[in-house]
């Protein structure tokens, strides 16, 4: 069941003005905790939702276990180690964390490069690259359908 037309393209300018919006923002002039919790808040957060999935996974295993020994079916065999758990959880983040500290990098990167080229207003050509950028993949999302019911649909 798809969206109708109005909705989409509601909902599809409003994501291209915010991320215009967004766009415009000058990550690498904001006060040192302001950039320090864009990096540091999106890590912990991704550390943490992995962290809670995995003892998610691990609780439903363990009563899958249960229930195979009463039943005498052979079990599962054993899931990752709390070690091994958090430690991939922390080294997502620390993926997340160098995203986020390459992209107030690239930020400045990118204005200073519009800067020197002579480009009269950096920030909103940025921003309005953004806005670009995310009508197009919104367009692109459009054409690929979500499921093989609205496949078959078409």
């Amino acid at each position: 069941m798809s969206k109708p037309p109005g909705s989409r393209i509601l909902t599809h300018a409003v994501s291209t003005a915010v991320t215009i919006g967004v766009g415009m923002i000058p990550l690498h002039r904001l006060p040192r905790p302001v950039q320090t919790g864009y990096i540091v808040v999106p890590a912990a957060a991704t550390s943490a939702i992995m962290l809670l999935a995995f003892q998610h996974y691990a609780s439903r295993s363990s009563l899958a276990r249960r229930a195979d020994r009463i039943t005498d079916e052979p079990s599962r065999g054993s899931s990752m180690s709390t070690v091994s758990q958090c430690a991939l959880s922390l080294a997502f983040g620390g993926v997340v964390a160098g995203a986020g500290a390459a992209s107030i990098c690239l930020d400045r990167g990118i204005e200073n490069l519009l800067r020197r080229r002579g480009v009269p207003a950096p920030r909103v050509m940025m921003g309005l690259a953004s806005g670009a950028l995310m009508l197009g993949v919104n367009a692109l999302g459009d054409r690929v359908p979500s499921s093989p019911e609205d496949e078959n649909a078409s």
